[in-house]
């Protein structure tokens, strides 16, 4: 009779261990995959995941798991929806395809304007000089901040 009740307990336990793998699996690769996916029109994106997922695209299947090739030629939305060993859903992933932008710098050059009251000393310096000796010339005569 005891022998009836380990075993009861031995399997019940061995299912929950199962259950929580399972779980903490599904969270891991859900975590691994994005949510979103940014492109630019024209742009090829070659994508890699390591979860052994299987990803729809209108009538197209996708092994996420496999190197795949994104490429789109008009702006809109896409969604991929991802499916655990093709069977679980596991997540929708949104793809978005914008134009290309370009940046043009211009503008003004910004100095910075310092009041003072007569000279201000950054900093002091060592030089090198032609007898191949390094000298301070302003050594305990001006000092940084005077």
């Amino acid at each position: 009779m005891r022998k009836y009740y380990y075993r009861k307990i031995l399997i019940a336990l061995f299912v929950i261990n199962i259950v929580g793998i399972c779980a903490v699996y599904f969270k891991y690769c859900r975590n691994v995959l994005p949510n979103a996916i940014e492109l630019t029109m024209g742009e090829k994106a070659c994508l890699k995941y390591d979860v052994p997922a299987v990803g729809m695209v209108k009538d197209q299947k996708i092994k996420l798991n496999q190197p795949f090739v994104l490429t789109k030629d008009s702006v809109g939305q896409d969604e991929i929806k991802a499916k655990l060993f093709g069977a679980i859903p596991l997540k929708d992933i949104k793809v978005n395809v914008v134009k290309q932008k370009t940046l043009v710098p211009s503008g003004k050059i910004v100095g910075i304007y310092v009041e003072t009251n007569g000279i201000l000393v950054l900093e002091t310096d060592m030089i090198t000089g032609v007898d191949g000796g390094n000298h301070s010339p302003s050594s305990n005569k001006l000092y940084q901040g005077d």
